[in-house]
This record gives C-alpha cells, structure tokens and sequence, in this order.
C-alpha cells in the first residue's frame, strides 16, 4: 500500500477517534392512543344522567421536564409521556360517555375550573387520576464493535431493564360538594422490557442514577414503552366501559343528590 495512502488512513483513524459520533435513528412513531366503546352507542341523553368529567391527572402534580447537562431529562422517566396520555384520555373519556347515552360537560381542567352554574346542572363529576409508572432498573454498557469504540471515544450504547405498572382510579364524586361517592381502580401489572439507548454516554464516568436519568429522554425507551403504554390505555378503557354503566351510575346518582340536599339544608340562609 503506498505511503500517502497508509498516511490518509491513519489520519482519519486519528479523526474518528477524536470526533464522537452520535449514530442516527428513525423518527419515534408518534403513539396511536385511541379507544372505540364496543357495541352500538345509545342515543344521547338516553340516560337522563348529566356528568360533568375532569380531565385525567397525574399523581406527579409536576410533569415538567428539567434541563440537563446532555439534552432534556426527567425526574421520572412517565413525565415525558404525560401530555400525549393525557390529551388522548380527555378526549376518549368523553367519546365513551357521551356513546353510553350520558350527557357530558367538560372536560374541565379541575374541579376548581368548573363554575357553579355546571356544578349545579351536573349529577356526577367523572375524575380519572393516573398512577402510571415506567421505571427503568439494572443498566449496563453495551460493548460496541472495534470501529464504533473507536470513532467514538470510549463512549457506548446503554441497556437496561424496565417495567410498565400502576393503576387508573376512577372517581364519581357529587359536583358541588366534591364528595367522592365511587372509586374503582383498574390495576395495571407489571410488563418488563429490555431495550438499548439510541445514542452513544461516557459510560465510565457515569453512575447507575446518571444513566437512568439520561434513559429517560432517549429515543430508545420511547420506542419500546410506546407500545406498552398503548396495551395499557386499551385496557384502561376497556374496564372502564364496563364500570361506567347505566345501573350503577344510576344508583350512584341518588346518593348523590342526598348528599347534595343535605348539604343544601345545612348552609345557613343569608
């Protein structure tokens, strides 16, 4: 091989290891969270019963994301899946009630952002809370092939184990008063998974609670708890489906509007 040529190769071998290279991915699909009620939809307001629905809410009262030294970090890895969950939940919680003959108001942000004049014309407050968990467990490096080690000094691929679990809660609360009347939880097993980071650490100067917390923003978890999570959302609305019928929201309501006129009766006139 002439000399000039061996000189080049060298010289690029000295430029890849000196210039990490972060490898490319495709685009992570964008979740398919959706739900449509089994059966035929009754006719609207079949049921005479009007619920008032508050948007689904996370237990973590602060899904915001903080900045970190290598990109976007979580302080729970569920914090990033959030507002997709979230929005698609708003809007099928209303679909499935509203196909379930109900008449529906909101949803509501909170129970707070109602006014009265909804409370009022409401028998029932539909309030999903979401205790959903994605965590990320053992983490180890993944030992690249010779030319990726060495265009990409020492840095590697993580793998680690996680899980999908949590439960639902569904509560039927009386819409002026606040007092919840009903509670069903749809419990969510654990699912484990395995999955590799799309880009590229120093692993050597990290530790375990480092790598997990870089996990949570790489592309390489969305793709594998995505479809986890639309399994989760399938089955949530399933069991929903079923708790949310005619006869048990029916007797619900009339202990509701006792509660509400024995609250009625107890505020002193003015």
């Amino acid at each position: 091989m002439p000399r000039r040529r061996i000189a080049r190769l060298c010289c690029l071998l000295v430029v890849a290891g000196c210039v990490p290279v972060q490898p490319t991915s495709a685009p992570i699909p964008k979740p398919n969270y959706s739900y449509t009620p089994t059966g035929p939809c009754a006719p609207a307001g079949s049921s005479h019963l009007t619920l008032a629905i508050v948007a689904p809410r996370w237990q973590d009262a602060n899904p915001a994301a903080n900045a970190g030294v290598m990109g976007q970090t979580y302080r729970n890895p569920q914090q990033r899946f959030f507002p997709d969950l979230s929005a698609a939940m708003r809007a099928d919680f209303l679909q499935l009630v509203t196909c379930r003959g109900y008449l529906a108001k909101g949803p509501f942000d909170s129970f707070e952002a109602m006014v009265y004049p909804d409370r009022m014309s409401s028998e029932l407050l539909l309030e999903p809370e979401l205790l959903i968990k994605v965590d990320i467990g053992e983490v180890t490096a993944v030992e690249p092939d010779f030319l990726t080690a060495l265009a990409n000094s020492g840095q590697k691929k993580i793998r680690a184990n996680a899980s999908v679990s949590g439960r639902v809660n569904l509560s039927l609360k009386e819409p002026v008063t606040n007092t919840r009347m009903w509670v069903r939880s749809i419990e969510i097993p654990a699912t484990p998974f395995t999955f590799d980071s799309d880009k590229l650490y120093p692993t050597s100067r990290m530790t375990d609670d480092m790598a997990r917390m870089y996990l949570a923003a790489d592309d390489g978890l969305a793709r594998a708890v995505i479809p986890k999570l639309e399994a989760v959302y399938a089955s949530v609305f399933s069991a929903a489906d079923k708790y949310l019928n005619r006869q048990e929201l029916t007797s619900v309501a009339s202990q509701a509007s006792d509660v509400r006129k024995r609250a009625a009766i107890r505020v002193p006139p003015e």
